[in-house]
């Protein structure tokens, strides 16, 4: 059985915190629905499929795959514009604890693009770039 606790050889590589900061995404935006189902223009639907791509990006975050880890830093920038959007378009001072866990998601999303930017420029280039 695989040692989920060893690093990996790349000396800046933070894809197991990515991974980790998007299942927890994940989770904060289904449990956020009932809370506030209107909060997001394009509903439900949008919610929970955004959540299934923040697992489907955890599950393939791996060491030396670069392409997966720029996706990352795209859909941890995208995150961090629509989780911000949303906790600054809600009633900050009605709900201030939904507003607080607003900005901890976007916050979450702002620290997996910080991650996975220095994850990228750790990975050797190939020769062409």
């Amino acid at each position: 059985m695989r040692d989920f606790r060893r690093r990996s050889r790349a000396p800046a590589y933070h894809g197991d915190a990515i991974r980790t900061l998007f299942l927890a995404a994940a989770a904060g935006i289904l449990i956020s629905i009932p809370l506030s189902p209107d909060a997001f223009p394009l509903g439900t639907p949008a919610l929970v499929s955004s959540a299934i791509a923040l697992v489907i990006a955890a599950v393939l975050t791996a060491p030396g795959r670069r392409g997966v880890l720029i996706a990352d830093c795209g859909l941890a920038a995208a995150g961090f514009l629509l989780a911000e959007f949303i906790a600054v378009r809600g009633p900050i001072l009605a709900m201030p604890g939904l507003f607080l866990a607003r900005e901890a998601l976007a916050l979450a999303f702002l620290i997996a693009l910080i991650l996975g930017a220095a994850s990228v420029r750790a990975l050797p280039r190939a020769r062409g770039d």
